[in-house]
This record gives structure tokens, sequence and C-alpha cells, in this order.
């Protein structure tokens, strides 16, 4: 009564298109009682609606299959983002001492004059910690985090 096919990779039961029309002329025929049209009448429907359950059913089960992998998928690029940053705030920023004794060309005096041009241009403000990482967009994110911080402060009073 049932046969399977094979409908992107996945089995499908799909009741044959030739067993239907047969049950469909029998169920027409002159000779066929009221009851029996009516039994095979809710037989056919059942059957419909069940095909269609599982046509559902299927798309559902594609549909549950890609959520699962696209939610791996953004696990490991999660898991990603986390070990990549804590490689950066493992990593201690750059001392004039660290890159004297590395026998970089870079003298104390650079150093401490390329410091106190940076304290400078820089505005301390009690209680907003500085920044210690290396690179210089994150140092951008943190300054501009903090500015809205402020900003916020002061709208919010």
């Amino acid at each position: 009564m049932f046969r399977t096919v094979p409908v992107k990779g996945k089995r499908q039961l799909v009741l044959q298109s030739k067993l239907i029309d047969l049950i469909t002329q029998f169920n027409n025929g002159d000779g066929v009682s009221i009851q029996l049209k009516r039994i095979i009448g809710v037989i056919l429907e059942k059957v419909s609606r069940t095909d269609e359950l599982v046509r559902r059913n299927l798309d559902l089960k594609e549909l549950v299959e890609s959520q699962i992998a696209e939610n791996a998928r953004l696990r490991k690029e999660i898991a990603a983002l986390k070990n990549s940053n804590m490689g950066l705030d493992e990593v201690p920023p750059p001392q004039c001492d660290a890159l004297k004794s590395s026998n970089n060309m870079i003298s104390r005096v650079d150093c401490d004059y390329s410091q106190r041009q940076e304290m400078s241009r820089s505005v301390v403000i009690s209680g907003i910690s500085e920044f210690g990482g290396t690179f210089s967009s994150a140092h951008v994110s943190h300054d501009f985090d903090c500015v809205r911080k402020i900003l916020d402060f002061f709208c919010s009073r």
C-alpha cells in the first residue's frame, strides 16, 4: 500500500497514486453501499492528512537540522572569539625596559619622551581605569565606551 521514495537524501512514505485512483474508482462505483463509501472516504481523508503531516514533519526536521548546524557553528565561533580575547588579555603591554633589553634601537629617553607625549594628550578622570591593552583599536573602543558612560551620567541628571 505504501512505498518509499527518496526525497533529498531522505525517505518519505507516499501512497501510490495508482492505488488511490483504484480506491476512488471503486468508491464511485454503483455497486458500493453508502456505508462502505463513507468508510472509504474517511480512510482516504486520513491517508491524505497523514501524507501532509509526513511532508510537514520532514520540512521541520530539515529546519531543525539546519538550526542545529548553525547553532554548532555559532558556538564554535563564540569559543574562538573567547579564546582570542583571552590571548589578548594575557599579553602584557610592551614596556620600555622590555624593548631596550630585546636589543631594539629604542632608548630609554625615546620611550620616556613618547610616554610624556601620550600623557600630554590624555585626560585623567578619577574613577575610570586606564586601558592597558596593546592594540590601538581596542584602546579607541575603550575610550569611546568611557566617554559614552560619562555623557550618559551627565544626561541622566
